[in-house]
C-alpha cells in the first residue's frame, strides 16, 4: 500500500478536525472524500434539512491566507461541478436545499474557521 504524502496527511488531519467539529455542532456527516470524476468533495453532511457540501482547506501558519483566498476560482468551479454531478447522480437535483461551506484548519494549532454559505454569490443552479 502506498504511503501518504505530507500533503495528504495534512489534508486528512484537517478533515478529521472538521468532521469532529461538524458532529459537535449537530451535523450528520454522510460521507467523506467523495470522488466525482477527477474532483473530490471533502465532506457531505446534512443539517436542519439542508444538504451541506464542505471543502476543507488545511494550512500552516506560514501559508495562512484569508479563508476564501486559499480557495482559487478554478478550485471553486471544480467543486461546484462535482456537487452538481453528485446531486444529479443521487436524484437530489431540484428537490434538495443545498449549502456550500468552507472550513479552514490551521495545521499547527488545529484552530478552524467555518464559513457557511461560502459561495453565496456564485450562481450554480
Amino acid at each position: 500500500m502506498p504511503q501518504k504524502t505530507e500533503k495528504a496527511k495534512t489534508g486528512a488531519f484537517g478533515e478529521n478536525i472538521a468532521v469532529e467539529y461538524l458532529k459537535k455542532k449537530g451535523y450528520n456527516v454522510k460521507c467523506r472524500n467523495v470522488r466525482v470524476g477527477k474532483a473530490e468533495i471533502d465532506i457531505v453532511a446534512s443539517f436542519k434539512g439542508l444538504a451541506v457540501f464542505v471543502e476543507v482547506k488545511t494550512r500552516s501558519d506560514e501559508s495562512w491566507d484569508s479563508d476564501l483566498e486559499s480557495w482559487s476560482v478554478g478550485q471553486r468551479k471544480i467543486f461546484l461541478k462535482a456537487i452538481k454531478s453528485y446531486l444529479a447522480k443521487n436524484k437530489m437535483w431540484g428537490n434538495t436545499d443545498v449549502r456550500l461551506d468552507l472550513i479552514c484548519v490551521n495545521s499547527e494549532t488545529g484552530e478552524l474557521t467555518h464559513l457557511e454559505n461560502a459561495l453565496t454569490d456564485t450562481p450554480w443552479r
